[in-house]
């Protein structure tokens, strides 16, 4: 049985499998602070109990005869960080040659020498994971006479150093009075949102650091811990931060005026995630006790209960410009607000935004938003909508039924970045319409109903893709159609999951979804034949019992696909025929037993399969 070295452990006695005793003797010397209890049977297995026992300071005696207390008055400095080293210097009275210091669990003393009677001096060696806080220092005499200073010295968490990476990001630090200069390295600049400053023709109430040739807002000024900053720089920049603040944080928030009305660039005070459903609002001037959550306050009028990011931050996206939604209600949003992150909230009226307490910790790495999910109730549904081009994307978009607790309002657009904007209007294209990031449908117009929305871009002759990941929340009795406004070209959703184009200009392209009534009656393919005819080519024979879109392909006998082989067409109720030459890299199939494959798929997404086998020789 073991309590750590200055502990001498005598008459061990096991009493039973769960009990033993022992007597201990703590020598005077003995390092005071918690020490772990380690019990080893005689086949040498052993058992630790953290904390288990604590050496505590001994009540103040008399010296022993010809002994001297020293005593300690000051340490300087009088605090080291988790991590460090740090030389001290203490100052006192009575310190002997040869005397010792000790600083408690987790900091070791790796020199020390007595200057004079007056004077000590010690280099420490402070663990990383050594507790944070106040410490007794203890000088010890050779002649076994001690000195304490109680809290003489403290123990502070460790600064963290955060990357911010290249390219346009807005973020948000952890501490107040942090000068702007060290985000700036690496070619970079800041830009804040300010409602209260002057509004200019081309940069609204913007304000820059450093300052851009022909804005009248600039700010030289420190950084505020819960405010939002846009950065941007062709290279990363590295800051440290002192020691995070763990304490609960709130920031007032405003509607404000022009512009961008009602949006505020905010930013995670802590430095670490912080779920979005933990947040808590109440109106202006009233007490804590008036904290409500945030949908709660949504439902209130108080402020949405979303928050817009920027960019998207999943793994091995990091090169897409995009916002990211922060929401516990939509579909594939993220739940958690990342340390370092900014964010876009809108407030409808006065408000105070409450961030609970955060642990502190040091930034991890963002992952991704959490697994696909659906949103279905008897109720209604919602459905995903994205955008992308090849260097950014708007994936936080959805249409559906039912009903919303607030309206889910686009973000303000990010200028002098590539963007995709896909935007949602409340059923008018007029100029003064809000532009939307989720359009619903009362339950009464399930069918017949239609969601009308745009989509922008600065990436001129560029292939746009929209998609649609998941319909499966949609009734099955129900066909989505999507029109393409501008091309005159109308799909049905469910038979495919993405539509391209080509963005000719930045003007809005325009498009509309519409709910029509579909058949969900069963899809049945009967009569599938598949026959060899000269040249390699096969002729198709198969009946459908209502319109479907097919797709075909050729396995091997074995059943594994063979690359490349594979064709679409669209077929009708009845007997279809179709001749189709199957090659590979272009050039006819080998002799050999071969499987057919078809697939069809109606447009209330039914589907159905048939295979049949084909020699060819």
């Amino acid at each position: 049985m073991s309590f750590g070295s200055g502990v001498t452990v005598s008459a061990v006695a096991v009493v039973s499998a769960t009990q033993l005793t022992a007597n201990v003797a703590v020598a005077l010397t003995a390092t005071v602070g918690v020490r772990t209890v380690t019990v080893t049977n005689l086949d040498g297995q052993s058992s630790g109990l953290a904390g288990g026992f604590e050496v505590v300071q001994s009540p103040a005696q008399p010296p022993p005869p010809g002994t001297q207390n020293p005593t300690v008055t000051s340490v300087t400095p009088a605090q080291g960080a988790q991590g460090s080293s740090v030389s001290v210097t203490l100052a006192g009275d009575t310190f002997q040659a040869g005397a010792t210091v000790s600083f408690g669990v987790g900091v070791t003393v790796t020199a020390q020498t007595v200057v004079s009677p007056t004077q000590l001096t010690a280099s420490l060696s402070i663990g990383a994971a050594a507790t944070a806080g106040p410490r007794d220092v203890v000088v010890t005499n050779p002649d076994t006479g001690t000195g304490t200073l109680t809290a003489g010295f403290t123990v502070t968490a460790a600064p963290l150093t955060h990357t911010f990476p290249a390219g346009m990001r807005l973020v948000a630090v952890p501490q107040d009075g942090l000068a702007a200069a060290p985000l700036l390295a690496g070619g970079g600049a800041l830009a804040r949102w300010n409602p209260a400053a002057a509004s200019s023709p081309t940069y609204a109430k913007w304000e820059f650091s450093p300052a851009v040739a022909g804005a009248p807002g600039q700010f030289s000024s420190a950084l505020q811990r819960g405010r939002g900053y846009f950065r941007t720089g062709a290279s990363a920049a590295q800051v440290t931060f002192a020691a995070p603040d763990a304490n609960a944080f709130e920031v007032a928030v405003s509607p404000g005026t022009g512009e961008y009305a009602g949006w505020n660039l905010l930013g995670n005070p802590h430095w670490s995630a912080v779920n979005i459903s933990s947040l808590l609002v109440r109106k202006q001037g009233q007490p804590a006790s008036e904290d409500q959550s945030l949908l709660e306050a949504a439902g209130a009028n108080l402020v949405g209960d979303y928050a817009w990011g920027y960019p998207v931050t999943e793994q091995g996206r990091f090169t897409l410009n995009g916002y990211q939604l922060y929401s516990a209600s939509f579909p594939n949003a993220l739940k958690s607000i990342p340390a370092g992150a900014g964010l876009w909230l809108f407030a409808v009226q006065e408000a105070i935004l409450h961030w609970p307490g955060g642990a502190g910790l040091p930034p991890g790495p963002e992952g991704p938003p959490a697994p696909s999910t659906v949103r279905r109730s008897p109720a209604g549904w919602l459905v995903q909508l994205r955008a992308r081009s090849s260097q950014c994307r708007d994936d936080y978009n959805y249409f559906g039924v039912g009903q919303l607790r607030s309206p889910l309002l686009n973000p303000p657009r990010v200028g002098g970045a590539p963007y995709v904007d896909l935007y949602l209007t409340s059923g008018t294209r007029s100029e003064g319409a809000p532009r939307l990031a989720a359009s619903v449908l009362a339950a009464s117009r399930s069918v017949g109903g239609s969601w009308s929305f745009a989509v922008e871009s600065n990436q001129v002759e560029e292939t746009i893709t929209l998609s649609w990941p998941d319909l499966s929340c949609v009734p099955k009795s129900q066909r989505l159609m999507l029109t393409d406004l501008t091309a005159g070209k109308t799909i049905p959703l469910r038979t495919g999951l993405a539509y391209p184009y080509i963005n000719r200009s930045a003007a809005p392209r325009a498009f509309e979804i519409r709910a029509e009534a579909g058949s969900s009656s069963a899809l049945l393919v009967s009569g599938f034949a598949a026959r060899p005819t000269r040249g390699g080519s096969l002729e198709l024979v198969y009946t459908l019992s209502q319109p479907a879109a097919v797709s075909l392909r050729v396995l091997s006998a074995a059943g594994r696909p063979v690359a490349g082989v594979e064709k679409n067409a669209g077929s009708r109720a009845g007997l279809n025929q179709v001749a189709w030459a199957p090659s590979t890299e272009g050039a006819s199939l080998p002799r050999g037993l071969y499987l057919v494959e078809l697939t069809a798929h109606t447009d209330a997404g039914v589907a159905a399969k048939a295979v049949t086998a084909v020699r060819l020789r």
